[in-house]
């Protein structure tokens, strides 16, 4: 088993913010600026990584346009969007000008923990998702090939909390342009200050119980180990990230757009 160093998300060089502050979101960043293994690093501007959008106020909306961003790709499952609206599929947002383009994937609806068990959390966070990796083939090629093929200007993509979904597609795509294990397990762990504050005031409901919050509190805390373990399976199992792509839909010519899209 790899013994993965964890690096600072930090360059060597002044950079813009990592986090962006857009109202009533917790966890958008970029993905810019990461150091990539044969030299350069990636684009900023290019790609941002983000929590559910439907909690934007108008201000956040329009941050989130003057930023750049022309495609907001939404993991989420069809309930989720029900639920919660993304605000720039509604059809008054083209009225009030915000005109990024909007694509649903979902992900693979295999979502459950199987937890307890004499697992610890970040193993049992690493099986659920090595479950979705293997269900999802067919759509994170289409995510991969969305990205690969949007509009000029910078793509949004997001799910529910941007930690599982969104950490996954992260952990892909930093794989694919050439970042290393270090920086893609940091690029993960860094949504964990993000949501301490979400998180801490869901399992102080009462109504949990103590198995309940116990259970909760795993789905909460994007651990370093639990994406090292995710590394880890691939690593085994296709000789690594590139490897798993390779038996995805992915088209080789989707694959250097995006490379070629993303890093500088």
């Amino acid at each position: 088993m790899k013994a993965y160093k964890i690096i600072s998300l930090e360059t060597t060089k002044p950079t813009p913010s990592r986090l962006l502050n857009w109202e009533a979101c917790y966890n958008t960043r970029e993905l810019g600026g990461y150091p990539l293994v044969n030299g350069g690093e990636t684009r900023w501007k290019a790609l941002v990584r983000s929590d559910n959008l439907s909690q934007l106020t108008s201000t956040g909306q329009q941050a989130l346009i003057d930023y750049g961003i022309r495609t907001v790709i939404d993991l989420r499952f069809p309930d989720e969007l029900v639920q919660d609206p993304n605000p720039f599929s509604h059809p008054a947002a083209s009225l009030r000008g915000l005109h990024p383009q909007v694509i649903n994937l979902p992900m693979a609806n295999d979502q459950n923990l199987e937890w307890p068990a004499p697992q610890t959390p970040a193993e049992a966070m690493c099986d659920l998702y090595c479950r979705v990796l293997e269900k999802s083939r067919r759509h994170v090629a289409a995510v991969l090939t969305a990205i690969a093929r949007a509009l000029p200007g910078g793509v949004l993509f997001h799910c529910h909390a941007g930690k599982d979904r969104t950490g996954l597609i992260a952990a892909l795509i930093l794989a694919a342009v050439g970042a290393s294990p270090e920086t893609i397990i940091e690029d993960y762990a860094f949504t964990y200050p993000l949501l301490d504050r979400r998180r801490k005031q869901d399992l102080e409901d009462p109504s949990l119980t103590p198995e309940q919050r116990s259970y909760w509190s795993v789905l909460f805390e994007p651990l370093p180990e639990t994406m090292r373990l995710t590394l880890d399976y691939l690593d085994r199992r296709y000789g690594g990230a590139a490897g798993y792509l390779r038996t995805t839909p992915l088209l080789a010519g989707d694959l250097r757009q995006l490379q070629d899209r993303i890093r500088n």
